[in-house]
């Protein structure tokens, strides 16, 4: 479905409508024609898509009680659409969210929710560098990088990454790219250094995209981080950055 701005006429326009596709790159506006992707039908796509139906399930199943908990969050939990406006989730949207993102990693559901996203000092982890800037690094490490207020990932919090397959050297923003789910983190899995943190992704990513046949420098893959949080599964976006890759991986 497209999403429309609409100024003195229309400001802004993203999403399919009537057979088109309406985007935007650095040359401006732009419209193509949709085409419909094939569905591979993966084993992640199935679990995924029966996830989604027994949480559609289990929602019904909620006392009024519980649902007055997911409603009173909207006001907090908040998305930005395609045109960059905040908007709120639904209910029952909200609960489906958090959930799949807590199934996912392997954590228990949760029938409440906390009506505050952000509890204070320990979940303000923040990516390095801040989305939307450009640190370069080699996909040999494989590593992505931190600030870690404390010097430590409190416990109960997880660290969730995507990432894009190799891409044009020219493409500069994520929002260009696709990406796809390469695993949650924990405590144990960042290295810590002071208050700074490592993280290698190198493994699982190449479990999703196997290994890289490229010259060096000559593309790259953009990574994609927030924290999940086991009595939320809310995620907070902690970062953006490109990797550059290098040959004989």
């Amino acid at each position: 479905m497209a999403t429309i701005k609409t100024g003195a006429v229309v400001a802004e326009i993203r999403g399919s409508l009537g057979g088109n596709v309406f985007s935007r790159n650095k040359g401006g506006a732009y419209v193509r024609q949709r085409v419909k992707p094939i569905n591979p039908n993966t084993p992640r796509q199935a679990f995924v898509r029966g996830l989604f139906g027994t949480l559609q399930s289990n929602w019904r199943s909620l006392t009024q009680a519980q649902q007055n908990t997911w409603l009173a969050a909207t006001e907090n939990y908040l998305a930005v659409n395609k045109v960059g406006d905040v908007t709120k989730y639904t209910p029952l949207q909200l609960y489906t969210r958090c959930n799949m993102a807590l199934l996912e990693a392997g954590l228990s559901q949760i029938d409440t929710i906390p009506s505050n996203p952000v509890p204070g000092t320990p979940i303000s982890l923040k990516g390095k560098p801040h989305p939307w800037d450009v640190l370069s690094e080699l996909i040999s490490t494989g590593t992505l990088d931190f600030d870690v207020p404390g010097g430590s990932l409190p416990s109960g919090l997880y660290v969730r990454v995507y990432a894009s397959g190799p891409v044009s050297p020219g493409i500069n923003s994520e929002r260009s790219v696709s990406m796809r789910l390469i695993g949650y983190y924990e405590d144990t899995d960042v290295t810590i250094t002071g208050t700074d943190g490592e993280l290698d992704i190198l493994a699982d990513w190449k479990d999703v995209y196997g290994d890289p046949t490229v010259s060096p420098g000559s593309n790259k893959i953009f990574a994609r981080a927030d924290l999940i949080a086991e009595n939320r599964g809310f995620g907070k976006p902690i970062g953006v950055q490109p990797i550059i890759l290098e040959a004989g991986v």
